[in-house]
């Protein structure tokens, strides 16, 4: 009776080991896939620690590609004018609810180049099982390339409106 119990016991031990590796497997296709989509869409992770005090940006879902001090974040941002920027001096409000932000930062986090870049940051708040705020996570996503086209999209109807009203003007009789 107990060589059975012993063999019962193997084959639950030996099915709940091949369930953890195919999880895990699924765990390494869904990290990678999630990987390949913020790269191609120029997006990156982000976690704010209050408890540690740090702002950390990740490369991939798990390793820290930068990490700053949260006295340091302020500084990133060009306006130092905007409602969001100034907010940021006191975290522990204005991590409480869900945040979306559109403006420039300087380079600070993929050091690619030497001028600001035009972000767009969503964060949503992370709280501890007593409902105390601990930080904040999040994407960021480098939207120069769109800022740069709608400026060219702007201008370039700018100087097509300007166009026709000089081929009006010109058009009246003398």
């Amino acid at each position: 009776m107990c060589i059975w119990k012993s063999a019962f016991t193997y084959l639950n031990v030996m099915e709940n080991d091949a369930r953890m590796q195919k999880m895990n497997e699924s765990i390494k296709n869904y990290e990678a896939e999630l990987r390949y989509m913020l790269e191609a869409s120029n997006m990156q992770t982000w976690r704010i620690s209050l408890d540690r005090n740090v702002l950390e940006f990740y490369s991939g879902l798990d390793t820290v590609e930068r990490s700053f001090d949260l006295k340091q974040m302020q500084k990133f941002f060009v306006n130092q004018e905007e409602d969001f920027v100034k907010a940021l001096s006191n975290l522990e409000e204005t991590l409480r609810e869900p945040l979306v932000y559109v403006g420039q930062m300087h380079p600070m986090v993929t050091l690619k180049n030497t001028e600001p870049q035009w972000v767009q940051i969503n964060c949503i708040p992370e709280f501890d099982k007593n409902g105390r705020l601990k930080g904040a996570f999040g994407v960021w996503r480098n939207i120069n390339d769109l800022m740069h086209k709608q400026d060219l999209l702007r201008q370039e109807t700018q100087r097509a409106n300007e166009s026709r009203a000089r081929r009006r003007v010109s058009s009246w009789p003398t």
